[in-house]
């Protein structure tokens, strides 16, 4: 506990602030995915798997809160689909140090497979599902079989799905064995987890898409 007090003592007092390239650690699959931190907001065109670390692990009770857009384009390649999350994200195989592997993962999402973490996928598969899974390091079981971790939750009807350039508000909570997502206030997954992740990595995760976001808190509850 005092170690994440000491944590969060070096957040910057506004939230805009958080969105700083020295707090991220970008895994892309291509290096023309882009990543730009601008005045109002952090802008990034993947034009593969891309995912950014916060670089600080955090520990529940946690709240994260952040507004995002995905944002319509000429692009070809980029889609409205994909505003992705993963939380409380730990490896296994080096728990000292979530960044050796980082090569590795490389933006390649069964790459993540690998690690512990909470996943909730809004708008994902073309814009089809919104999905909460949480994963338990296994990659390997996936390599050999291609069985991927379970969907505790799903949705495909269009209220639960994404519109383009419009701003959602994310809110994740962890506070002990209870896991919550909420998009614009609403409820979307709640999770009752008797074996809970409590002190993991934050990440933003997308793939093909354009998506801006902004004013981003993280809170201890």
């Amino acid at each position: 506990l005092f170690w994440f007090e000491q944590a969060l003592a070096q957040v910057p007092a506004t939230s805009q602030d958080l969105f700083q390239p020295e707090y991220w650690i970008v895994e892309k699959t291509t290096p023309k995915t882009q990543v730009a931190f601008e005045k109002e907001y952090l802008e990034v065109s993947a034009k593969g798997g891309a995912t950014l670390w916060y670089h600080e692990p955090l520990e529940a009770p946690v709240s994260i809160r952040l507004q995002a857009k995905v944002l319509a384009t000429e692009d070809p390649v980029l889609r409205v689909s994909d505003l992705n999350f993963f939380w409380m994200a730990q490896d296994p195989e080096y728990p000292d140090d979530f960044f050796k592997r980082s090569s590795w993962r490389n933006g390649v999402f069964p790459h993540y497979y690998s690690l512990n973490l909470y996943y909730a996928g809004y708008g994902g598969n073309t814009n089809t599902t919104s999905r909460f899974r949480k994963y338990k390091s296994s990659y390997e079981t996936f390599a050999n079989s291609g069985e991927r971790p379970p969907i505790l939750k799903e949705y495909t009807d269009a209220d639960n799905l994404l519109k383009a350039d419009v701003w959602y508000d994310i809110q994740i909570e962890m506070n002990e064995d209870r896991v919550r997502f909420y998009v614009n206030g609403k409820l979307l997954f709640d999770l009752e987890d008797k074996t809970p992740y409590t002190r993991g990595y934050f990440g933003l995760r997308t793939v093909k898409s354009k998506i801006q976001y902004r004013n981003l808190s993280i809170k201890r509850l």
